[in-house]
């Protein structure tokens, strides 16, 4: 509706996670294994959600711990595109569980420069781009009214644009 991204609210288990200074989400940040559903609100949200959500609000919703199990996925694409990803959750108790989550997300890319002038650009070859991802979450439930987590995450990208001064 021409409002951009910057005016669509992403949660993550309602916290925003916007790029503060951008106003972008990167997307690539997320584990989708860690992912249970997502909740899409339409339209202008600012009176319940702020003036981040003129145009929306996503919050994606993290899946908790159920017992102790783990799984692991691999998806493959065209471009030299695949993603690898774990998880492995742990109940500590009634109360507390565990989870860990890594994944590593690998595209090959596409040649970004249209064909008749890539001859200005000598050297220049197909970007590609690494992003690799480890999250560890604490659930706790004391009681039946207090429900909460803390979460801490690594992230790595690794991006070659395949040119000169581009890693």
């Amino acid at each position: 509706r021409g409002l951009g991204n910057a005016k669509v609210l992403v949660l993550l288990d309602g916290v925003p996670i916007h790029d503060p200074f951008y106003l972008t989400t990167q997307w690539f940040k997320v584990p989708l294994a860690t992912i249970e559903r997502v909740e899409i609100v339409r339209g202008g949200n600012s009176s319940l959600w702020g003036n981040m959500a003129v145009a929306g609000v996503i919050n994606i919703v993290s899946r908790r711990v159920k017992g102790n199990a783990g799984e692991a996925s691999f998806i493959a694409g065209s471009r030299g595109s695949n993603v690898v990803s774990a998880t492995q959750d742990a109940k500590l108790s009634e109360a507390f569980g565990l989870q860990l989550a890594v994944d590593r997300n690998r595209s090959g890319g596409y040649q970004t420069t249209p064909a008749e002038f890539t001859w200005r650009f000598p050297g220049k070859d197909v970007p590609d781009a690494t992003n690799t991802n480890a999250m560890v979450t604490l659930y706790a439930r004391p009681t039946a009214k207090t429900d909460a987590y803390l979460r801490a995450g690594w992230h790595v990208q690794d991006q070659d644009i395949n040119f000169e001064n581009g890693n």
